[in-house]
């Protein structure tokens, strides 16, 4: 069997398992043992694509304990179909790294009891109650409506609900030397909200985060913080600690966020990030938005000489590292009635801007003079945030062999390495079966760093070569297999996994399968 077509009868076959793993035990029958042939066939395939030792034993420890149990007459039928087309996102152990697994991780469907270390939402007052604990995980376990009395004069909405993390609030204190010091602490949301495939709906939010940089959302901003360097008690070294946020699995409809940006306080540089769901988050994953609206406006009563930034706005999240897998139909607008200056604003139908953005689309409306980016805002100015062991090695080979120590000592410098357990505490916090090495971006590096950093890659790639090798090592960058169906009505959805996580809905288009 040629390598391609074995790579793929192996796709079809873990697409084939999954989906008899999530049969009722009543309904699934005997599986009989893979063959010893196949799987040493296996193994030597795992072996060419995995080229260090520790991530052979990650796909011994979580894959194989699957593949031996595999089904043999799923490896037949999958090499039958192996010339129809059919894809399958990514191998599960590799999606469990960095490109997300974002179903649930032991069932197919909704959960119907609340796991362990979670906090279960039920109610309206529960989903208010998540700003009490910005670091835990929590759970949809219903759909919510808002109650519309709830905004009425009285109500505990009257000006619109208040986004959820992302502000950044002062706080004074005593120096050894007597003198008081301020400083601000982040207050973004740094937990796991899963909506566990219900939908929220009757959202109104009118203001945002905090009256300096506007995060608005149902989240304000819920993603990594860099904390100042720790120092261990033990060892005294010292240490960051990074924390992460994901939001997956959540629909919004019937909802709407309105901004005005009028504040006489903003000065300087301003970020305003909005979206439906979030404003800016690292990861959101198998997330809709339908009859949605998000409208940002600046008012005249602006000072002329303020400049903004960083203007991100999109139908299901304003900024994120990672957009997997989502679906908009949300009326964007963005309306510039004031003299300053919005400084490269990126206006998206689900992502305003994205280190990655894969597998979505988008069927509403924008209306923005400023921009229109389509599905997602991508700047290939600015450099991967998560890249794997692999795709760094190839990195430093190539600046290696043309003797370019230099540049290579400015790539180093830019990435922190770490632990794969550690990365998923940053992405997921519900992953620990994984080991082996990532590099995550410094969080501390400026913009013009970041351009420095993609400047240093591009003198050893071509073009769009280095985005299609990172594609190909299943590392998510760039923007890609969306579909906007303001100009393509009429699509495949090629790159859609519809063995796994889409399906096709009455209406003609794809549908998450978890709703």
């Amino acid at each position: 069997m040629a390598e391609k077509q074995f790579d793929t009868a192996l796709k079809h076959a873990l697409a084939l398992w999954n989906e008899m793993e999530r049969q009722a035990p009543a309904e699934k029958e005997e599986i009989p043992a893979m063959s010893d042939a196949f799987l040493d066939r296996m193994q030597d395939r795992v072996r060419q694509n995995q080229n260090t030792k520790r991530e052979v034993f990650v796909m011994k420890q979580k894959t194989m304990k699957k593949w031996k149990k595999a089904w043999t007459a799923a490896i037949c039928a999958a090499v039958v179909l192996a010339g129809t087309g059919c894809v399958y996102a990514a191998v599960p152990a590799v999606r469990e790294y960095i490109n997300m697994l974002f179903l649930q991780k032991d069932s197919g469907g909704q959960l119907t009891e609340v796991p362990e270390g979670w906090i279960g939402v039920f109610t309206a007052e529960d989903l208010d109650a998540v700003r009490e604990d910005l670091d835990a995980n929590y759970i949809l376990m219903n759909d919510i409506a808002i109650p519309d009395e709830y905004y009425e004069p009285g109500g505990i909405y009257e000006d619109g609900f208040t986004p959820i993390g992302g502000g950044y609030v002062p706080f004074t204190v005593i120096a050894e030397d007597g003198e008081e010091r301020q400083f601000w602490e982040d207050t973004a949301f740094m937990g796991t909200f899963n909506g566990n495939g219900y939908v929220i709906s009757n959202l109104h939010i009118r203001k945002a985060a905090d009256d300096h940089n506007v995060y608005a959302g149902l989240f304000g901003r819920c993603g990594m913080i860099a904390f100042d360097p720790l120092q261990d008690p033990e060892t005294g070294e010292y240490y960051r600690d990074y924390g992460g946020g994901i939001i997956k699995n959540l629909g919004i409809t019937d909802s709407s966020v309105e901004i005005t940006v009028d504040n006489p306080k903003m000065y300087g540089t301003t970020n305003v990030i909005v979206g439906m769901i979030a404003g800016e988050c690292d990861v959101v994953a198998g997330c809709y938005t339908e009859n949605v609206s998000v409208s940002v406006t600046f008012a005249d009563s602006i000072d002329p000489a303020l400049v903004f930034s960083s203007v991100k706005i999109g139908g299901v999240v304003g900024k994120t590292i990672i957009t997997d897998s989502c679906w908009s139909d949300a009326e964007i607008t963005l309306a510039n009635d004031s003299a300053a200056e919005l400084k490269t604003p990126y206006v998206a139908g689900v992502v305003g801007f994205a280190n990655s953005c894969v597998t979505s689309y988008f069927s509403g409306s924008i209306q923005s003079p400023e921009a229109d980016y389509g599905v997602a805002g991508f700047d290939d100015t600015t450099p991967p945030t998560l890249l794997s062991d692999e795709i760094m090695a190839e990195i430093k080979e190539r600046f290696l062999a043309v003797d370019d120590e230099w540049n290579l000592v400015k790539l180093s410098s830019f990435y922190v390495y770490c632990k794969a357990d550690e990365m998923q505490m940053y992405i997921t916090k519900d992953i620990s079966e994984t080991s082996g090495y990532f590099y995550l971006v410094d969080p501390y590096t400026k913009e013009r760093e970041r351009q420095e950093l993609s400047r240093v890659i591009a003198t050893v790639f071509e073009g769009d070569e280095f985005i299609e090798f990172c594609q190909e090592n299943n590392v998510k960058y760039g923007a890609y297999d969306n579909y906007d169906l303001r100009y393509e009505a009429d699509c495949s959805f090629d790159g859609f996994d519809f063995n796994y996580i889409w399906r096709m809905g009455d209406d003609g288009l794809p549908k998450l399968r978890l709703f």
